[in-house]
């Protein structure tokens, strides 16, 4: 069993637009694996970007004339509040546009692609799985009197827990393992 072994899954509905990866493939942390097409994303952000710039020339402007001693604190305030909310949708909305992207949380082997390039999918649906193979786990049953046996022989001495695999071919893999 893998050190760690997760479901991939979408974080927005769109159609699947690229598919970076293959099966089998290993991947680095923070690679792009899927690409949810972005289009309805980009245009909410490009209008929330357009509106910090609008509030950003309201708040110049209005901080000028304050300067100038033709305004309030009050209503420089209320612009910088203006400012802030604007500038607050838009970073929501690059958030939004950045789920469109899902990317590998760590390092791992690609399991089998569960939807095609221009599927409709849809949020938390899963496209593949990750699994983290740098450990691994294997379980075995052991009948309690070799189990036993083993404890006797070893009195608890911790050197002793090294381990070989013998593979069903009778082979013995080649890095030995430890009891835990």
């Amino acid at each position: 069993h893998a050190q760690r072994h997760i479901n991939i899954c979408a974080l927005e509905i769109g159609y699947l637009e690229r598919i970076k990866i293959k099966e089998g493939q290993s991947v680095k942390e923070n690679d792009l694996l899927f690409q949810v097409l972005p289009t309805l994303y980009k245009a909410r952000f490009d209008v929330e970007a357009a509106e910090v710039k609008v509030a950003s020339l309201e708040f110049n402007n209005t901080e000028r004339l304050f300067n100038q001693k033709v305004v309030s604190q009050n209503e420089l305030s209320l612009q910088q509040a203006k400012l802030a909310k604007a500038q607050a949708k838009a970073s929501l909305a690059e958030s939004e546009l950045k789920f469109t992207e899902v990317r590998a949380p760590f390092d791992g082997i690609v399991d089998r692609l569960r939807q095609q390039q221009g599927s409709l999918v849809k949020e938390g649906e899963v496209l593949t799985t990750l699994s983290d193979n740098s450990i691994m786990w294997v379980y075995f049953n052991v009948p309690e009197a070799r189990y036993l046996d083993y404890m006797s022989e070893t009195k608890g001495d911790k050197d002793s827990n090294t381990v070989e695999l013998l593979l069903a071919n009778g082979k013995k893999f080649s890095q030995k393992g430890k009891i835990a």
